[in-house]
This record gives structure tokens, C-alpha cells and sequence, in this order.
């Protein structure tokens, strides 16, 4: 059997499972389940799932000098939708 792994989106740590959306990946070290970030990929944490969000909303037209995602917005419901259990 191959071992499959994934990286972290936010940090880049190495994650065990395949990369599908679909398929369940965990952190080796804690055992924890990673979670699918809103515009793609695996994150090991909330810091992550929420850098991750962010510095792909940075390089969209318009906001550069965006600090913070937005309260109301659909990335920062899915990070807190994502770790509300921890």
C-alpha cells in the first residue's frame, strides 16, 4: 500500500492522506484531522485555515492592503465553521 500524504496550505507541514477534498488527511504529530480551507487545499489548524484565507484574498485585485479577513465574509464563516470544536 503507498502512503499518500498532503501539505498544510498555511505552514506546509506534512500531512498524512491523500490530497483529495474528498478523502480524510491528519496531522501525524497531534492525530488531528485537518480541514479543507475555503479556497482549497488542507490546513492543519485555525492559524492556518485563516493565513491561508487571507493571503489568497491579498492577491485578488483590490485588496492588497486587506489586514484582516472580513467578519461577514465566506472564508472567515468557513475557518470558524472548520475549528468550532476546537
Amino acid at each position: 500500500m503507498i502512503n499518500k500524504h498532503s501539505e498544510c496550505r498555511g505552514c506546509g507541514k506534512y500531512l498524512v492522506g491523500d490530497g483529495s477534498q474528498y478523502n480524510s488527511v491528519y496531522d501525524p504529530d497531534t492525530r488531528k484531522d485537518a480541514k479543507w480551507n475555503y479556497y482549497g487545499g488542507w490546513v492543519c489548524s485555525k492559524k492556518c485555515d485563516y493565513d491561508s484565507s487571507l493571503a489568497l484574498e491579498r492577491s485578488m485585485p483590490g485588496h492588497m492592503g486587506q489586514r484582516n479577513l472580513s467578519i461577514g465574509s465566506e472564508s472567515y464563516k468557513s475557518v470558524e465553521r472548520n475549528w468550532k470544536d476546537q
